[in-house]
């Protein structure tokens, strides 16, 4: 029985071995690739954050423009994806990072090591250093066989090499919407407020702030802090801790913060949660980032008639 028990251990032990073997070739080599990639030298202006910079800038319209938002991205994510792409070959000149009242809010703390981590985890986890992976991997021992799964399902669709090895690009698909007072309710509660009040700052995401300028500093690239806009309504609702800590942040990087003239009283600029724009908000905004000193960009080079 001892000699049964023993066998059927060790067979189960080296069955582990070899498929964690296997899962961190695949690792692996999803992060050869990454190092290997190359970027367009048209790409010269890098937009990076969540949801809100990934529907709000149509980078097509500007031949310099690359938008690699990626929606629930947390600084965390943002920080390790540009240090790997400012690894690769490329000519970026300028990064600019989303940052709005959200941002500020710990309720985003749950995408890295919290129960949320698994929903975008698995992109980024070839891009994270060894001791973050095995973080994560422990904090979510109890969906780890589903959690293998989808980093196994990204690694092979970055094997493909056709597949831009780092998360995010621009994606807006919201036609004919406007903003809504229920949505941008349930909205505000969700980002501000949690079933002991108001939720705390994120000093996790802020650290993480603050390591994006550095590591551009290094690198000798501009950096610059963006906000896409929000409805006025929801604006409105936002708690006043969080508008004075978003102005205090904003002070210290002032030299920074790009200020983009906005029409947000115009329901059809926005999603119903008043949070995120619209295509047709999209369309506005890009011109209106394409109209800074700071761009140098072309014009008139928009295709789209909504825009000339």
């Amino acid at each position: 029985m001892k000699s049964f028990l023993f066998k059927t251990a060790s067979f189960l032990a080296l069955s582990f071995l070899l498929i964690a073997l296997i899962f961190f070739l695949f690792v692996r080599s999803s992060k050869k690739i990454s190092k290997e990639y190359t970027f367009s030298n048209e790409h010269k202006v890098l937009f990076i954050g969540d949801s809100h910079i990934q529907n709000a800038i149509i980078d097509s319209l500007c031949p310099g423009f690359l938008n690699m938002g990626k929606n629930s991205e947390t600084y965390y994510y943002s920080y390790h994806k540009l240090k790997a792409i400012l690894a690769t070959e490329n000519k970026i000149e300028r990064v600019l990072l989303s940052f709005d009242y959200h941002n500020l809010s710990n309720y985003s703390d749950a995408f890295f090591l919290g129960e949320k981590s698994p929903v975008i985890s698995s992109e980024y986890f070839h891009l994270l250093p060894k001791k973050y992976q095995i973080q994560l991997l422990v904090s979510n021992w109890d969906k780890l066989p589903t959690f293998t799964r989808q980093i196994i399902k990204e690694s092979t669709r970055i094997a493909d090499r056709s597949n831009r090895p780092f998360p995010g690009k621009f994606r807006n698909d919201f036609f004919r919407t406007q903003a809504e007072d229920s949505s941008i309710q349930k909205r505000i509660q969700t980002q501000f407020y949690s079933k002991k009040g108001l939720n705390d700052f994120s000093q996790f995401n802020l650290n993480y702030l603050d390591s994006i300028r550095l590591l551009c500093q290094k690198k000798e690239i501009y950096f610059n802090l963006i906000q896409a806009p929000v409805y006025s309504d929801y604006l409105d609702l936002i708690p006043e801790e969080y508008i004075e800590k978003y102005r205090s942040t904003t002070y210290k990087f002032s030299k920074e913060t790009l200020v983009v003239p906005f029409d947000s009283t115009t329901k059809s600029y926005f999603l119903p949660d008043g949070d995120h724009l619209s295509y047709e908000g999209a369309e506005v905004f890009t011109e209106q980032v394409l109209n800074l000193d700071v761009f140098n960009c072309p014009k008139n080079i928009s295709t789209n008639k909504n825009l000339q």
